[in-house]
């Protein structure tokens, strides 16, 4: 009963992790193969980043009106320079609904309806 208790850990029971305070854990737990290429990005991938665009579709100011150290009123003091950052959001996903409406007509000669 107490050697069941002892071999108990939080991979095998209900345990939180911090409660493992005996025995080895084990930490190689990937079954991938080991291969020559360095981890990370490759040497010969060439990297692509978003560029910055003019004409963004919203602008939030963030003014710094109090001082985060000190707490004193900086509502009148000039700014002297800015810094911006772009995040390229990806719109909702909005469902078009089309409709088509399709008129009977009736031929005069022969009382066929198309």
């Amino acid at each position: 009963m107490l050697k069941t208790r002892l071999e108990m850990n939080s991979s095998n029971s209900n345990f939180p992790p911090f409660s493992d305070k005996f025995g080895k854990k084990n930490k190689n737990r990937s079954l991938r193969k080991k291969t020559s290429k360095a981890s990370g990005r490759q040497i010969d991938h060439k990297g692509s980043i978003l560029e910055k665009v003019n004409n963004s579709d919203f602008v939030v100011e963030l003014p710094n009106d109090i001082c985060p150290h000190c707490a004193v009123n900086l509502k009148d003091v000039k700014v002297e320079a800015g810094k911006t950052r772009q995040i390229f959001d990806i719109p909702e996903i909005k469902i078009n609904v089309n409709e088509y409406q399709v008129y009977l007509k009736t031929y005069p000669h022969y009382n066929f309806v198309y």
